[in-house]
């Protein structure tokens, strides 16, 4: 899960942010498996593409484009340390993402699927 400011937050988003520009967010249990994930950035001449309306940050090309390079990300903590992007590890996203869909804040929650099951109902 990831999220970010667009305009000056509230300050029920701003405790959120914690003072970063952007959080990706992460369950514990998953830590292992990002340092050692080989993960790979394909770089597009933009020209072809165009946002997808339905979700912010997203954009679609209508034929094929083939990549201008492919590259490594390398140590993917010691690029979120570089982006300046906090990278926050928490037993369970469930309550995270529920403050953030609440808070105004945008964000990305396209691989919630792998997250813990959500705990039983009192």
């Amino acid at each position: 899960m990831t999220f970010w400011p667009v305009r000056p937050p509230a300050a029920e988003a701003v405790a959120l942010l914690g003072g970063a520009h952007r959080v990706h967010a992460v369950e514990w249990a998953w830590l292992p498996r990002i340092g050692d994930a080989l993960l790979y950035r394909y770089e597009f001449d933009a020209t072809p593409f165009r946002p997808w309306s339905s979700a912010a940050g997203y954009a679609v090309a209508d034929d094929l484009v083939r990549p201008l390079a492919v590259r490594p990300f390398g140590d993917l903590l010691a690029t979120h340390a570089e982006a300046g992007i906090e990278l926050r590890l928490v037993p369970d996203l469930w309550p995270l993402a529920e403050l953030v869909q609440r808070s105004g804040l945008e964000f990305s929650m396209i691989r919630m699927r792998n997250a813990r099951g959500r705990a039983a109902a009192p």
